[in-house]
């Protein structure tokens, strides 16, 4: 057996989970076209030194295709004899445009350097007229408001206060770095004992931000920070909030981690489950593992339910446990009594307040529509669609506008 030692190249950042990657066998070791030949998918480390992961395969041409968590795409074809353990580095075009920005561009929240460089040179903005590019012009004077609930919002009334942050005592936040002439800021939240939330003003604008916190770092023993960047998109007239746990272990799944890309998920089933079995050590981390392991519909084994319950039961503070141990019901049922289960398990969510992840939000709703012709139900899936549509999709975390758009 021949094995593949994958790698991508990064200098500022080491995480072992920085690309997907496809293996596809093009040719034997004779040379001979594979028709159908084997296909392997894998997630694989990105770092500046020599850490690799080995992927048995058969001798012979193969095509590598990583897929950053960015979205951008690296392919290679290498050719491996027999018995021979081929290292293979891929390069990447692109890097983060401020080495401050890494993690926010290894998720996929800023561009890369180059892609901005051609954004600039052609000063591109979908939106035409002058108010567009006013607001632009503004966006790199004018310095966001970010401000952090004193309070953490708690429970069922959380639904309703998240849109009205005026009556909450807050604590202003500067920021920890900028580049005022990409409209770009990083604010950083320092390691906390209890959950909290942010308000962002700019532009007219408003939001509220739910921050992962507290977060113990995967596989140390340490509580890490939370970066919040806030930007002007360069091909758009919108605002975009980026929440990233400063835990270059965890950060790249929360590229998969968003409402709209979970179902594509399913590569990143083994470390789903290995942050499933900490929930103890990092619950927030764990119930990422279970968004996973439930929208890629895990079926190699089962003994992960029964920890998608613990989780549920063992941290009644986080909504999250509650509306997977729903999910978990409405999609694998146990019992004719599944289905009560899976409306008490989405009730207590509700009660428990709003999500950490923006999956839970529209996974939430999803449960609560399934009970639509209960009275105690309809009025929660009012609220919770209220809140749903003003969620931001493209972020793991949830991200709620409070301003409307016509207000801008």
């Amino acid at each position: 057996m021949s094995s593949l030692a994958l790698r991508l190249h990064k200098q500022s950042v080491q995480t072992s989970m920085g690309a997907v990657a496809t293996l596809q066998q093009v040719a034997n070791e004779s040379g001979d076209a594979v028709t159908r030949g084997r296909r392997i998918d894998v997630t694989i480390p990105a770092n500046a030194g020599s850490r690799a992961y080995s992927v048995g395969v058969e001798p012979g041409r193969w095509l590598v295709e990583a897929t950053l968590p960015s979205g951008e795409v690296i392919s290679k074809e290498v050719a491996v004899a027999s018995g021979e353990h081929l290292p293979v580095t891929l390069q990447s075009v692109e890097h983060s445009p401020h080495e401050w920005l890494g993690l926010q561009y290894l998720v996929g929240n800023v561009e890369g350097a180059e892609t901005l460089r051609r954004l600039s040179a052609k000063d591109v903005v979908v939106s035409t007229g002058l108010e567009s590019t006013g607001r632009h012009a503004r966006a790199r004077t004018d310095q966001p408001t970010v401000r952090i609930w004193q309070s953490a919002l708690r429970a069922a009334e959380a639904w309703r206060n998240i849109l009205s942050p005026d009556t909450a005592p807050l604590a202003s936040l500067a920021p920890a770095w900028q580049d005022s002439s990409e409209a770009t800021w990083l604010y950083q939240v320092d390691a906390a004992h209890q959950r909290q939330f942010g308000l962002v003003e700019w532009l007219g604008e408003r939001f509220a931000v739910s921050l992962p916190l507290p977060w113990q770092g995967v596989g140390t023993d340490e509580r890490v920070p939370v970066q919040m960047m806030v930007r002007m998109e360069p091909r758009q007239n919108d605002i975009r909030i980026g929440v990233v746990v400063e835990d270059p272990d965890f950060a790249p799944m929360a590229g998969l981690m968003s409402a709209s890309a979970l179902p594509k998920a399913a590569i990143a089933v083994r470390q789903a489950r290995h942050m499933l079995y900490e929930k103890v050590r990092n619950p927030l981390g764990a119930a990422a593992g279970g968004y996973v392991l439930l929208a890629a519909g895990d079926l190699e084994e089962a003994s992960w339910h029964d920890w998608v319950d613990n989780l549920a039961n063992w941290f009644p503070h986080i909504p999250d446990g509650a509306i997977l141990k729903a999910s978990l019901r409405l999609r694998f049922p146990r019992d004719k009594n599944s289905g009560e289960e899976a409306r008490a398990s989405l009730l207590d969510a509700f009660d428990r307040g709003v999500p950490f992840y923006s999956a839970g939000v529209s996974w939430l709703l999803d449960g609560l529509t399934q009970f639509a012709d209960d009275p105690g139900v309809e009025e929660k899936m009012k609220i919770v669609h209220r809140i749903a549509l003003r969620l931001d999709l493209s972020q793991a975390f949830t991200v709620v506008r409070i301003s409307d758009r016509t207000q801008r």
